[in-house]
C-alpha cells in the first residue's frame, strides 16, 4: 500500500467515524451487551456496498428501500430508527 492510498484509507476511516458520531450521538442503538466495532465494521460495510448505487441517479422508492435496509439490525444487536438509518446513509 503505498502513501496515497493509506492517507486515502485515513480520510475515510474519519469520515466514517463522523458519521457515526453524528448518527448514534443520542439514538441508543445498541441493544444490551453487544459488541459494538464488529457491529460498526458490519453497518460500515452494508453502507459502502449501498453507496455504489448512488454514483448515479436513485429512485426514491429505492432510496426508501436503502434506509429501510439498515434498520433491519436486530439480528446483530442494533435498533436503529428511520432517521438514524437515513443519516447514516446520507453521511456515509
Amino acid at each position: 500500500m503505498n502513501l496515497k492510498d493509506i492517507q486515502k484509507q485515513f480520510n475515510l476511516d474519519q469520515v466514517w467515524i463522523m458519521t457515526i458520531q453524528a448518527s448514534f450521538q443520542r439514538a441508543k442503538v445498541y441493544k444490551g451487551h453487544t459488541n459494538k466495532d464488529q457491529r460498526k465494521r458490519e453497518l460500515r460495510k452494508q453502507i459502502e456496498d449501498l453507496a455504489h448505487q448512488y454514483d448515479k441517479v436513485v429512485s426514491d422508492e429505492q432510496h426508501i428501500q436503502n434506509i429501510l435496509s439498515l434498520r433491519c439490525h436486530d439480528d446483530i444487536g442494533l435498533n436503529i430508527n428511520f432517521g438514524v438509518a437515513q443519516k447514516l446513509l446520507k453521511l456515509g
